[in-house]
């Protein structure tokens, strides 16, 4: 998603501000792709199905494109899509420079909002009565 970094800590300036043109122009390839989705001749509920998603992508997109023309790098590590090394090496060098920010500073965490209203879950050891501690149970209510 990102392209590759060049330099070092000091030239981040420099990167995030080619990082920011270059999530300008997939927010706007995006939201071509939207427009054409929502004027398409799909059926009225897969349409909806389909924009919401697009929706998703391309509100956590503008949110990157946002950050980085401030000058700021956003990081979620809950989120499973930055493992790769180019990745990576923007978060590096982005929390070297001081420019480093979670979504929370925008936003509250897609992930954090789910953990808020997941339900508990109980372990409870050795089952009725508790006299044999052998493998747990899990209960979810």
């Amino acid at each position: 998603m990102h392209p590759e970094y060049e330099g070092g800590w000091t030239d981040f300036p420099k990167n995030i501000k080619a990082l920011a043109g270059h999530l300008d122009a997939k927010v706007r390839v995006e939201q071509e792709k939207r427009d054409r989705v929502e004027s398409g001749p799909n059926h009225p509920d897969l349409k909806l199905q389909e924009l919401a998603h697009m929706d998703g992508a391309l509100g956590s997109l503008k949110l990157k494109a946002r950050a980085a023309s401030e000058g700021k790098l956003i990081w979620d590590p809950r989120d499973v899509s930055g493992a790769s090394s180019v990745h990576q090496t923007w978060v590096t060098m982005a929390r070297k420079a001081g420019a480093l920010e979670t979504p929370d500073t925008y936003e509250p965490s897609l992930h954090a909002s789910k953990e808020e209203h997941a339900s508990p879950l109980r372990v409870i050891r050795g089952g009725n009565g508790a006299n044999d501690l052998g493998s747990p149970q899990i209960n979810a209510r």
